[in-house]
């Protein structure tokens, strides 16, 4: 089951920089909005989560994550969706498997 699920999520992560080449080529479609689009869309879906993570503690009456780790993460994820631009600003000049492998070079 597990390899099932490893193979699937590489699967996933392989075909970021294939799909982002495919979106950006659309007419009226650019990096920073293809951006923009992707990192709202996980904010929203996360968003409820850190809400309840927040205001509601576990078994204890402290809250499970308090607002500066809220507010770390918030700037986290603003740096890491700016690197993100930063590649898909990238695609506009070179093929998807380039991007690929020059990002994972930093590993």
């Amino acid at each position: 089951l597990w390899r099932g699920v490893v193979a699937v999520l590489c699967a996933l992560w392989a075909s970021n920089f294939a799909f982002a080449k495919l979106v950006m080529a659309e007419p009226g479609v650019d990096s920073s909005l293809y951006a923009l689009a992707r990192f709202g869309v996980a904010a929203l879906a996360l968003l409820p989560g850190s809400i309840v993570a927040i205001r509601r503690g576990g078994s204890g009456s402290e809250p499970i994550m308090d607002w500066e780790t809220a507010k770390a993460a918030a700037i986290c994820g603003s740096w890491v969706s700016f690197g993100y631009l930063g590649q898909t600003l990238a695609l506009l000049t070179t093929t998807a498997s380039r991007a690929c492998v020059i990002c994972t070079l930093h590993c």
